[in-house]
C-alpha cells in the first residue's frame, strides 16, 4: 500500500501517532477567531457552524445525515491514499471550534435568525464566516506541521514535511492580512469595499459548501500571479452555495461570490470577469468542479451524490484530492456533473447591485 511504503514498518503505531497529532492540532484546537473584536469573548469556545444548521437540514437524508469528506488518516489508508466520503449528522457537519458562544451569536444571527435573501449584509458575515474558518483551519496546518518538522524526524521520516510547512506558513500570512481587512468591515459594517456575485438557482443545489481559496487562474486558464510578490496580498475569494426559501421568485438556491476591493490588485475580480464568457447553462457544472477542486468544507445531500454515476463520483474525489492546481479553463470541462437551473446574476459593486450576464 502507498501510506504504508512512507511511514516505518510498524506503521500502524506510527499513523496511529499521526492521528492523535491531528486530533490535537485540528480537531481539539480551540480559539475564538473574534477575541477582542467588537466585545470581550465569554471564555467559551464552542463548535460553531460554518455552514448552517438549517441550510444543512434542507439537504440532509431523512435520519439527518449529509455526506462529508473523509480525510481521516487511517480511512486514507484504507482507501490506498485516495479520497472518500462519511456520514455526519448536521449537528457535527461543518464544525470548528472557532468562536465563543458569544461572539458566534452575535456576529451570524443576521444569517441565523433571518430568512436568506442574500443582501450585502448577509453576504459580508457569510464572507467573513469562510474566511475566519479558512484562517483557524491555515493556523492549525501550520502547527502541526511546525511539530512534524521539529519533532517528528525520529518517529518517521516525512519528507514533505518541510514543504507543508513552508506552504502552510505562506497561507497563514495572507489569511492574517485578509482577516485584519474582513474584521474591521464587519466590525463598521462597511460594504463599500465588498464585492459580490450572487447566482440563483431555480433548483436546490445537491451541494452546499463554504470556504475561501486565492484564485491562480481566471477562466480562460490565465494565470493571475504574474506581479504577485511578498510586498502585496493575495485576493481571497469565499464561495457560499446555499439552498433558498420564501423568495417570492421561485428560486431555490444561491451561490454567493465574494471578496474584498483590492486596489492594484486585481485577482479575485478578474477570476470573475472571465465568468462573462459561461452560458447560465453551463454554470452549475463549472461552479460545481470549481468548489470540488479548491474548497475543503463540503457537505453533499446522501441522495444528490447516491444518483450520480460512478465515473462522476470519481472525478469529484479526485478534484478534490488535488494539491497542486492547473490552468482552470472552462471550456475543457466535460463531465456533467449536475444543472440546478442558474437563472440570474446580479453583482454588488459596493453601493448598488447590478445585473451580472452570461454569454
Amino acid at each position: 500500500m502507498f501510506f504504508e511504503q512512507m511511514f516505518s514498518p510498524d506503521y500502524k503505531k506510527d499513523l496511529g501517532q499521526i492521528d492523535a497529532l491531528i486530533k490535537k492540532y485540528y480537531l481539539s484546537r480551540k480559539k475564538c477567531e473574534a477575541q477582542g473584536f467588537i466585545s470581550d469573548c465569554c471564555g467559551k469556545v464552542i463548535s460553531s457552524h460554518s455552514i448552517s444548521k438549517k441550510f444543512l437540514r434542507e439537504i440532509a437524508s431523512n435520519d439527518g445525515h449529509v455526506y462529508c469528506f473523509d480525510d481521516r488518516i487511517f480511512g486514507l489508508v484504507e482507501r490506498n491514499g485516495e479520497m472518500g466520503l462519511k456520514r455526519v449528522g448536521i449537528s457535527d457537519a461543518s464544525t470548528y471550534n472557532m468562536f465563543c458562544s458569544q461572539h458566534d451569536n452575535s456576529l451570524f444571527s443576521p444569517i441565523e435568525d433571518c430568512e436568506l435573501i442574500p443582501d450585502e449584509n448577509q453576504c459580508l458575515r457569510l464572507m467573513y464566516r469562510a474566511l475566519m474558518m479558512e484562517k483557524h483551519h491555515k493556523e492549525s496546518q501550520f502547527y502541526f506541521w511546525n511539530y512534524m518538522v521539529e519533532n517528528a524526524k525520529p518517529l518517521f521520516d516525512f519528507p514533505f514535511s518541510t514543504l507543508m510547512l513552508d506552504c502552510s506558513r505562506f497561507s497563514l500570512r495572507e489569511t492574517d492580512l485578509i482577516k485584519e481587512k474582513i474584521s474591521y468591515a464587519v466590525k463598521t459594517n462597511d460594504v463599500s469595499n465588498l464585492r459580490v456575485l450572487r447566482i440563483y438557482y431555480r433548483e436546490e443545489p445537491g451541494v452546499l459548501c463554504s470556504g475561501a481559496f486565492f484564485p491562480e487562474y481566471d477562466y480562460r486558464g490565465t494565470s493571475l500571479w504574474k506581479k504577485y510578490s511578498l510586498k502585496t496580498t493575495l485576493d481571497a475569494l469565499s464561495i457560499n452555495i446555499l439552498p433558498l426559501s420564501n423568495d417570492g421568485q421561485n428560486y431555490n438556491g444561491v451561490a454567493v461570490l465574494s471578496w474584498l476591493d483590492n486596489p492594484g490588485q486585481d485577482y479575485c475580480q478578474k477570476f470573475i470577469e472571465s465568468m462573462h464568457e459561461i452560458t447560465l447553462p453551463d454554470l452549475s457544472n463549472v461552479l460545481i468542479h470549481t468548489i470540488f477542486e479548491y474548497i475543503e468544507n463540503i457537505c453533499i445531500s446522501p441522495s444528490w451524490w447516491d444518483s450520480k454515476e460512478k465515473s462522476i463520483q470519481n472525478t469529484l474525489l479526485g478534484l478534490h484530492a488535488i494539491q497542486k492546481h492547473s490552468p482552470l479553463k472552462y471550456k475543457e470541462i466535460t463531465m456533467q456533473y449536475d444543472n440546478w437551473n442558474a437563472a440570474e446574476a446580479q453583482l454588488w459593486n459596493g453601493k448598488s447591485w447590478d445585473s451580472f450576464p452570461f454569454s
